[in-house]
């Protein structure tokens, strides 16, 4: 299941008091684990051992917007929902997308999970929108990496080191990300209809002039979830697209219209047919898987040969079309056995498969998380030495 946040010990610092207590943990050679909002703990592998959570919650503050530059420094506890809205007053935004799941997330534990969602289709992951980081080692020593301009490249490496590193190698204070500007016109095009003839769409429209922000396959049920689907009409294109102005958008639609077969029926929508990140929620007794398989095809991967005995096709998928980076959500019903399996297959196909929220932790070690390499050890025994950190959070880690 992840961290059982009932039974851990929380403390949430002032920002001025993050370096003593640091420090304090570490004289005590106790195991602790940064946090942001804490709505994503029982994600992931849990802690093997007792451990403190050091919650960033009252680090939330937007320190320097530099609009011209199109960059913004903040505190690793700041939620999400907060900076787009304070960004949104400028005409800028933060690409990413929110977390699927309960309640909003900090920037602190979008960068320590490093998941990207369907807008990495046209914009960069959350890793290479960092440009600037500064961090508490497991020691209690600060330390700073890169800088506030998007040239500026020094510190790279261990800024793309801190990027899904779910809070193994040290503790973020402030990170200072890309901005871009925020589209004045949206809309969506959902397109329905036989999954070979909506492939042959999806391979037209790479191929294309159009630059859409998103390109998602859903399967059925999702589309059902969204009420953008009647059932029976087969899997779904999720089409984002944005521009300067509508008459654009207008034209994009039109090309859209000429690239896709009879066939298959187009909706134009002005609102997210997804609505907020709370409405993609997975059941908290449920599964939820993180797929990458690029240039597979979905349908074959969650319907093999045997006729799918697991149920594995009844669960709502959500997949870049592009990006072969995908969510999985599952009832609590499918057995172990089924996303092992299921993980084989994506192995199999150049993939992976991570488990992000199983039903209970009997069904989490039935899955266990691949191995770690030799690089993967040598840089948590540098960072962390003392194995404080986060003991058992980094996949497959100490």
């Amino acid at each position: 299941m992840g961290v059982d946040t009932t039974a851990t010990p929380v403390v949430k610092p002032e920002p001025g008091e993050l370096g003593e207590l640091v420090r304090d943990l570490c004289s005590a050679r106790r195991h602790w684990m940064p946090s942001g909002l804490g709505n994503h703990l029982h994600w992931g592998p849990s802690v093997s051992v007792e451990t403190t959570t050091l919650s960033m919650a009252r680090c939330n503050r937007l320190l320097e917007h530099a609009v011209s530059d199109f960059t913004v420094t903040v505190e690793a506890g700041l939620p999400l929902q907060v900076l787009q809205q304070e960004l949104g007053r400028t005409g800028q935004w933060l690409a990413v997308d929110p977390p699927p799941g309960e309640g909003d997330s900090s920037i602190g534990g979008l960068v320590a999970r490093g998941i990207s969602g369907g807008l990495q289709h046209r914009y960069p992951g959350i890793r290479d929108q960092l440009i600037g980081l500064s961090l508490w080692r497991a020691d209690g020593v600060a330390a700073k990496a890169g800088g506030r301009v998007v040239k500026n490249v020094a510190g790279y490496d261990l800024m793309r080191l801190f990027s899904g590193s779910w809070g193994s190698l040290g503790l973020m204070q402030t990170l200072t990300l890309r901005t871009y500007p925020l589209p004045p016109a949206r809309c969506w095009a959902l397109v329905q209809g036989p999954f070979a003839e909506l492939a042959r769409l999806r391979a037209a429209l790479l191929r294309s002039s159009l630059t859409p922000e998103r390109v998602d396959w859903w399967s059925e049920s999702l589309a059902r979830r969204h009420r953008c689907s009647d059932g029976g009409a087969g899997p779904l294109l999720c089409i984002g697209l944005a521009s300067i102005a509508s008459q654009a958008l207008d034209d994009q639609l039109a090309a859209l219209s000429r690239l896709a077969p009879s066939c298959l029926r187009l909706e134009a929508a002005e609102q997210d047919p997804s609505g907020s990140a709370a409405a993609w929620q997975p059941e908290r007794g449920g599964w939820l898987l993180r797929l990458g398989c690029p240039g597979a095809d979905p349908v074959a991967l969650l319907d093999p040969v045997s006729g799918d005995p697991h149920g594995l096709t009844g669960g709502e998928l959500c997949w870049g079309a592009a990006t072969g980076l995908a969510d999985l959500r599952l009832a609590a019903s499918v057995r172990p056995a089924a996303v092992a399996d299921l993980r084989r297959r994506c192995r199999a196909a150049g993939g992976f498969l991570v488990v992000l929220q199983a039903p209970d932790q009997a069904a989490r070690e039935a899955v266990p998380s691949t191995p770690p390499d030799a690089v993967s050890l040598a840089i948590k025994a540098a960072f962390d030495p003392l194995k404080l950190l986060s003991p058992g959070r980094l996949p497959g880690g100490p």
